[in-house]
């Protein structure tokens, strides 16, 4: 991507990190200088991030944006990308480590290899460290196998409130919000979100089995 093209996405960029979280964008003059900073801050500081993920990171991490309102600048937009890059990171590890022992255990993760991903998600929990949605479906299917957890579909219907919520922030998308609720009104779902309930709905059971045996 050129430079000009850069500074175009960029500038995008601001003007739907604006519809987001409410941040008024400066001036002319002062919003040039916030476009060549910002484009210079992802190329030093989230080189591993386009501008697709950036708008993601401020649509699911809105709530850890706590002042609303206030003039655009790099330190609130660090604000976002902070606590966004390090639950990455975490997952990233999670995803390394589930790499690692598959390779290790080829045929099947055996008990032991579950049992230490296990007490590595649990502590990330109990720590606050890991989002819901990141919590591995895979580990509530071995806790199911074995008699231990409840049946996940129980919260089919949490699942699809926090998706409801999460695409409530996407006010770019209003079709897609709205066919989600007609969906979820009519208690039935359709194309990509049958899978996302699933698998949100055993990461709600795993994170709550996880907060019963502390």
């Amino acid at each position: 991507m050129s430079d000009p093209e850069k500074r175009v996405a960029v500038n995008a960029v601001i003007v739907k990190i604006h519809a987001i979280t409410g941040w008024q964008i400066p001036e002319p003059a002062i919003a040039n200088i916030l476009v060549d900073q910002l484009n210079k801050k992802m190329q030093e500081s989230y080189p591993t991030v386009n501008v697709d993920e950036l708008e993601y990171a401020f649509r699911t991490y809105s709530e850890e944006v706590k002042d609303w309102g206030k003039q655009m600048n790099l330190s609130l937009i660090a604000e976002v990308m902070t606590p966004y890059l390090r639950d990455r990171a975490q997952v990233s590890k999670i995803e390394e480590q589930k790499t690692s022992m598959q390779i290790e255990h080829k045929e099947d993760l055996g008990d032991k290899a579950m049992q230490e991903w296990y007490d590595h998600t649990a502590l990330a929990v109990k720590e606050n460290k890991a989002r819901l949605e990141f919590l591995p479906p895979m580990l509530y299917d071995w806790l199911f196998k074995a008699g231990k957890i409840e049946d996940h579909k129980i919260y089919h219907k949490a699942a699809a409130i926090h998706i409801g919520k999460r695409l409530a922030g996407d006010v770019l998308n209003p079709k897609e919000v709205t066919a989600f609720r007609v969906m979820y009104k009519a208690g039935v779902f359709s194309g990509k979100y049958i899978t996302e309930i699933e698998s949100l709905s055993k990461s709600i059971a795993l994170n709550n089995y996880i907060l019963k045996n502390k």
